[in-house]
C-alpha cells in the first residue's frame, strides 16, 4: 500500500506542476509587446520608457491635475492624439534600442568590472538613499510608479551601458584620418570661427523643476527680453544690464559672455546659431528651451585647424556612425512585429 501511495502522490505532484506551468508558460510568452529580430520588448521594458517619458513631458509642461493631464494626452497632433504618439515613439525607440543590443552583442561587446560595480552602486544607491535599505520597498515602488521591478531596472541599466560601450567602441573604429580632418577644414573654412556673444536670459522655464511657466509669464518675459533689446541698441551699457537683469546663473563669473566655435556642445543650438550668422555689434532676441536671450555678438575671430581639429573628428565619426545606424534601423530583418494584443491594451492616463 505505501508503494502505491507514493507512486499516486508523484502522478499527483506532475499534475498539479503541469498546471501550475502551463498557466506561467503561456503568460510569459504573451507577456511583451513586440519582437526585434526574435528579441523581445518586454511588458515592462516598455512601461519603464513609456512611463518615464510621460512624467518627463507632464513636468515640463508643468501639469499637476489629473484633468490638464487628461486633456493634455487627448491633444491631436497631425490626426494622432499625444498618448498615441508617445506609445508609438516609445516602441521605435525600443526597437533601435534592441537593433544596437543585437550588433553589441555580434560584436563581442562586453561590461567591464568597473560598469558592473556602477551598476551594483547605483541600484545600492537607489534603495539606500530613497527608501533606507529596505530593497523589497524600492521593488514595490518602481514597480508602481515605472512597471518594473528593481531586478528589471537592473537589466535595462546594464543593457544602456552595454549599447554605449559598443556605440564608443564603433566611433573609435570610425575614427577619420588626419587628412580627412584637414580636408574639412579647408572646405569649410567660413563656418569655423570663434565668436564671442555676450546675452541676458529671461527665463521660461522653472530654474528649480524644469517645468514650463505658465502662457502669459512666458509672453512677459518675452516683452521684457525686447525691451530691453531696445535699450541696448539706445546705447545702455550691456554689463551693467547683464548684472541687474540676466537670469543666468554663471553671470557673476564670466558677465554674460560666451566663447565657442560650433562644435562646442554645451550651448542650446538656437543660441549658437544666431551668434555664429550675426556680424559683430548685432543684437537680437532669440527663443531657445531655456527661455529669451538678449544677445550681441561681440568679437569673430577665425577659426585654426587646431582649435577644430577635435571637434571636426567628433563630427565626421559621428556622421559615419549615424549613417550605418540608419542602414541598420532601416533593414528589413529587424522589423518590429507588434503583439498587437498587449500593445492595444497599454494606457498612457
Amino acid at each position: 500500500m505505501k508503494k502505491k501511495w507514493l507512486i499516486i502522490s508523484a502522478v499527483v505532484l506532475v499534475v498539479i506542476a503541469l498546471a501550475v506551468a502551463v498557466p506561467v508558460y503561456i503568460y510569459m510568452q504573451n507577456n511583451y509587446v513586440a519582437k526585434v529580430a526574435g528579441e523581445k520588448i518586454s511588458k515592462s521594458e516598455y512601461l519603464f520608457y513609456l512611463n518615464g517619458s510621460k512624467y518627463e513631458m507632464e513636468s515640463i509642461q508643468g501639469i499637476t491635475d489629473e484633468n490638464s493631464r487628461i486633456e493634455f494626452w487627448n491633444t491631436t497632433s497631425d490626426g494622432e492624439t499625444l498618448k498615441d504618439t508617445l506609445k508609438n515613439n516609445t516602441l521605435q525607440r525600443l526597437k533601435e534600442n534592441k537593433i544596437l543590443l543585437i550588433k553589441a552583442k555580434e560584436n563581442g561587446t562586453k561590461l567591464s568590472s568597473d560598469d558592473k560595480d556602477y551598476i551594483t552602486q547605483t541600484i545600492d544607491y537607489i534603495v539606500e538613499n530613497n527608501f533606507g535599505g529596505k530593497r523589497i520597498e524600492a521593488d514595490k515602488a518602481l514597480k508602481e510608479q515605472y512597471g518594473i521591478t528593481l531586478s528589471k531596472y537592473e537589466n535595462i541599466l546594464a543593457d544602456s551601458i552595454l549599447i554605449e560601450n559598443f556605440l564608443y567602441s564603433e566611433l573609435d573604429r570610425l575614427t577619420p584620418s588626419d587628412e580627412e580632418v584637414s580636408k574639412y577644414f579647408e572646405e569649410n573654412k567660413a563656418d569655423m570661427d570663434t565668436v564671442s556673444v555676450r546675452h541676458i536670459l529671461f527665463m521660461t522655464v522653472d530654474s528649480t523643476t524644469g517645468a514650463s511657466l505658465s502662457e502669459n509669464e512666458i509672453k512677459a518675459k518675452e516683452q521684457k527680453a525686447n525691451e530691453v533689446k531696445d535699450r541696448i541698441l539706445a546705447g545702455e551699457d550691456m554689463i551693467a544690464l547683464v548684472n541687474e537683469l540676466s537670469e543666468d546663473p554663471g553671470k557673476t563669473s564670466n558677465q554674460g559672455l560666451y566663447t565657442f566655435n560650433k562644435f562646442d556642445s554645451y550651448l542650446e543650438e538656437e543660441f549658437k546659431e544666431w551668434a555664429l550668422s550675426a556680424k559683430v555689434g548685432d543684437v537680437g532676441v532669440v527663443l531657445t528651451d531655456t527661455g529669451y536671450h538678449v544677445m550681441r555678438l561681440e568679437a569673430r575671430e577665425p577659426g585654426t585647424l587646431e582649435d577644430t581639429k577635435d571637434g571636426i573628428t567628433a563630427t565626421l565619426a559621428n556622421e559615419a556612425l549615424e549613417k550605418e545606424m540608419k542602414e541598420w534601423f532601416s533593414d528589413e530583418k529587424y522589423n518590429v512585429d507588434i503583439n498587437e494584443k498587449v500593445f492595444d491594451s497599454i494606457n498612457v492616463i
